[in-house]
């Protein structure tokens, strides 16, 4: 039988020993492929199958491993006759082999507070890591909840050399539901971000191990040249190139300080009343991607295009759940429904419960297209009777195109050219954003107001055109194009708009992303629906568009008045 231990030497560094029979050459040529991942440089990395049998809370440390992390009250206690320790490490692991690292809850034990369970890792004392990759397989079993989760249930927290913290939660904008239903997972730190990296819906509670791996790069001193990523079971959910961390040139990583299971915030909130573990298991740490175990990673699934755009660049119906096929990425199963919807077989339907930020399936969906800098965009929406929008001054979005120099699978509200279209109330919005210009024409938000009502349960088709400025020696000219019709009719028509600046004179659009969100929860339950999308060059039939009958036309000239 072939085992794996991780091993640190007196340099820090770790190496895999194996333990074999003989004949000893193949069995460890074998090892070696089977218990390193393939394609990765580790840092670290445990399995637990090699642990001790006391190996718990106030047990024996897996070899490895700094410490069992231990913060108030009892290790253990016995509830409905049968006993567990906050962290052990016991059979079956993953795949019904080996071991796991199980955190163990019931009702209100641990108290609140307690961080009782997880294990600490330190990273070696003569390593400079500023970019990892953590990789582990965790189950979330359907039993496991708290059932008024108002505030956030810690998983892992990672330490930096100059101070500063980056934690991953369990997180909720709603305060009144449950963690189930309520719970998304962010990465955030002491207090200028947090990140959603899945959504309320999307955690998986199946009582099944999923992969889950992040990519963590920090940023130079006030720079936003960090990166964040996020993989769950090899599919990417989360990129951002461009990411600030609030760290500096000089941090690096020194410790994660829980893994995977801190404490939850509220001493009135409780766990399930029965025993309900967290397992994880094949941690690995690491200098680059690792993957799920078996499988080869892949490139983005939808590559920059390359060639010249002319006319439609797509069209989506949104008839059926097989996005990824047409080119989508992120978020591709989503609500379709078959009953309500303009043409073909189904719609997009948006549905926020009250609370909620967006819509539980769709978080981004996304498109690219060859770069253009003209772009007519299509489509046709319906707002439900129940419909109210955010109930405030701003939001929801929906509709966001992000410029050639923006990440693919970057962040939505930082970007060199982010064009918004979006309902606002019964009303709708045109919004340009371009905080990382420097220096910025909109910044964090230039609005434009068509003059527009919707009337509820109705289908209404929206069109826009949006065409780029001119940029001169580096000095840009107001004379880019933004137009919008509602059911033909010109609703918005402006000639004067800046989009791009002499900083990137040859800035296109290229992705289109479906985003719905409601930054403060939506004020009630809600549905929108969108169908029927097209995504061109120019506006169907005109070459260019005409100007509509804004102004008064001019004075005839050249007539003889005739009596009657």
């Amino acid at each position: 039988m072939t085992t794996c231990k991780n091993s640190r030497t007196p340099l820090g560094r770790i190496f895999v020993f194996h333990s074999f029979k003989k004949p000893a050459a193949l069995l460890f040529f074998l090892a070696m492929l089977i218990c390193t991942p393939v394609n990765a440089a580790i840092i670290f990395q445990d399995n637990f199958d090699s642990a001790p049998s006391d190996a718990r809370v106030g047990g024996s440390v897996p070899a490895g491993w700094d410490s069992w992390y231990v913060q108030g009250g009892a290790v253990s206690a016995t509830l409905d006759s049968v006993t567990h320790y906050a962290g052990e490490i016991s059979s079956p692991g993953r795949g019904g082999t080996g071991k796991s690292l199980k955190i163990w809850r019931h009702s209100t034990w641990p108290t609140y507070n307690s961080y009782h369970g997880p294990l600490a890792y330190a990273f070696p004392a003569s390593s400079s890591y500023r970019e990892i990759y953590l990789r582990y397989y965790m189950k979330l079993p359907a039993g496991m909840n708290i059932n008024r989760f108002d505030n956030y249930v810690k998983l892992w927290r990672l330490n930096l050399s100059g101070g500063g913290e980056l934690y991953l939660n369990f997180g909720t904008d709603t305060g009144t539901g449950t963690l189930q239903n309520s719970g998304f997972i962010q990465l955030l730190n002491a207090s200028t971000f947090a990140q959603k990296l899945l959504t309320a819906g999307n955690v998986p509670w199946d009582s099944a191990f999923h992969c889950y791996e992040f990519h963590i790069k920090l940023n130079s001193t006030g720079k936003s040249d960090g990166v964040l990523e996020f993989w769950l079971d090899g599919v990417r959910k989360y990129s951002n190139t461009s990411f600030n961390f609030n760290a500096t040139t000089s941090d690096r990583f020194i410790y994660l300080q829980h893994f995977s299971i801190g404490n939850r915030d509220d001493q009135s909130t409780s766990w399930q009343n029965s025993w309900q573990a967290f397992e994880f298991d094949d941690f690995v740490l690491s200098t680059t991607y690792v993957g799920p175990d078996g499988v080869t990673p892949t490139s983005d699934p939808s590559p920059i295009p390359t060639s010249a755009p002319t006319g439609t660049l797509f069209s989506e119906g949104f008839d059926d759940n097989n996005f990824a096929s047409r080119g989508w990425f992120d978020d591709t199963s989503v609500d379709i429904d078959t009953t309500t919807k303009y043409s073909g077989t189904g719609s997009l339907r948006l549905t926020w419960g009250a609370g909620q930020t967006n819509p539980p399936l769709v978080m981004a969906m996304r498109k690219d297209f060859p770069p253009t800098d003209s772009l007519y965009v299509s489509m046709y929406w319906r707002l439900n009777s129940d419909w109210v929008g955010s109930g405030v001054g701003y939001h929801p979005h929906l509709v966001y195109i992000l410029s050639d120099r923006d990440d693919h699978w970057g962040g939505l509200a930082q970007n060199y050219l982010d064009t918004y279209i979006e309902p606002h109330g019964r009303g709708a919005y045109l919004i340009l954003q371009d905080l990382l210009n420097s220096p910025a024409v909109c910044g964090s938000g230039c609005f434009y107001s068509p003059s527009i009502t919707f009337a509820l349960n109705t289908w209404y088709h929206i069109e826009t055109y949006f065409k780029m400025n001119t940029v001169t020696n580096g000095v840009p000219a107001a004379d880019g194009i933004m137009q919008m019709w509602v059911n033909g009719v010109n609703v918005y028509y402006a000639t004067n708009r800046i989009y791009r600046n002499g900083q990137n004179p040859t800035l296109k659009w290229r992705t289109f992303v479906i985003a719905p969100w409601i930054g403060d929860g939506s004020p009630q339950t809600q549905t929108m629906w969108m169908d029927e999308l097209t995504i061109a060059t120019a506006v169907p039939g005109s070459s260019p568009q005409p100007t509509p009958p804004n102004a008064a036309p001019s004075a005839p000239t050249g007539l003889r008045i005739i009596g009657n």
